[in-house]
């Protein structure tokens, strides 16, 4: 069930960044929020910190997600839609690892 919400939550997050400017300030937040809490819900399941699975540790995806959200309407078109991506490549490798497990 996971998978299929995430990747409902990619083909969004892959659609509104190309399509950012026909959203509202309070969809891009929405949307900043759900990437964050996907993310962190993953790292929990899996029992993982923002360190073991980001790339540079002291930077946190989850963080600028929903600094982001909670700032959204300071921040460019351009910014929100980079973030969203970004979000994106964070997710995918996360969905790959559920792919390979047997199911259950």
């Amino acid at each position: 069930m996971w998978l299929r919400s995430t990747d409902h939550l990619i083909s969004e997050l892959t659609r509104a960044s190309g399509e950012i400017d026909g959203l509202t300030k309070f969809e891009r937040g929405r949307l900043l929020r759900r990437a964050a809490s996907a993310i962190r819900a993953r790292r929990e399941v899996l029992g993982r910190s923002a360190a073991s699975l980001d790339s540079d540790p002291p930077v946190d995806i989850v963080f600028d997600l929903e600094a982001m959200a909670s700032l959204v309407d300071i921040f460019p078109a351009a910014k929100v839609s980079s973030l969203m991506l970004e979000a994106v490549d964070c997710i995918k490798p996360v969905q790959a690892t559920d792919d390979a497990s047997p199911r259950i």
